[in-house]
């Protein structure tokens, strides 16, 4: 979901870093390798760089999209807009940007409840969800 000035696009932005430009919400993130789409979600106070490991793991056979979540690290931090539905919203404008059509979404904490919704409120473009150390009784 753009800004309504047009579609959104990718940037490069250094340190092996894109984010999108003409969203709502600009989300900066890491991709690397190539195969399915995996996108990793971190928690509370983190960003994309604790799934380093993870990436290093899958992206001989993954491309893997390790994301900073509004707030966090290099994207966009608004005074508003932190429900699971606003983090769910960035995933997808993510892979509409990136012309990706499904993705398999993983996460730890706050990124393993958005990894969930998204696959919840999106089935047609999440293949699976990984909920890594998250409760599902944090929000009503």
């Amino acid at each position: 979901m753009g800004s309504g000035s047009g579609p959104v696009s990718v940037v490069g932005i250094g340190d092996g870093l894109s984010r999108t430009r003409g969203a709502a919400v600009d989300v900066a993130f890491r991709m690397r390798g190539s195969g399915p789409a995996v996108v990793l979600l971190h928690g509370t106070s983190a960003n994309h760089a604790v799934w380093e490991p993870v990436g290093d793991a899958l992206e001989g056979r993954a491309t893997v999209i390790a994301l900073d979540q509004r707030g966090h690290g290099r994207s966009d931090k608004p005074a508003d807009g932190y429900t699971g539905d606003d983090f769910v919203s960035d995933v997808i404008t993510v892979l509409d940007a990136l012309g990706l059509p499904t993705a398999l979404v993983a996460g730890h904490s706050l990124g393993g409840r958005n990894a969930w919704l998204a696959a919840a409120r999106h089935p047609d473009r999440v293949s699976g969800a990984v909920g890594v150390d998250y409760t599902p009784f944090v929000e009503p």
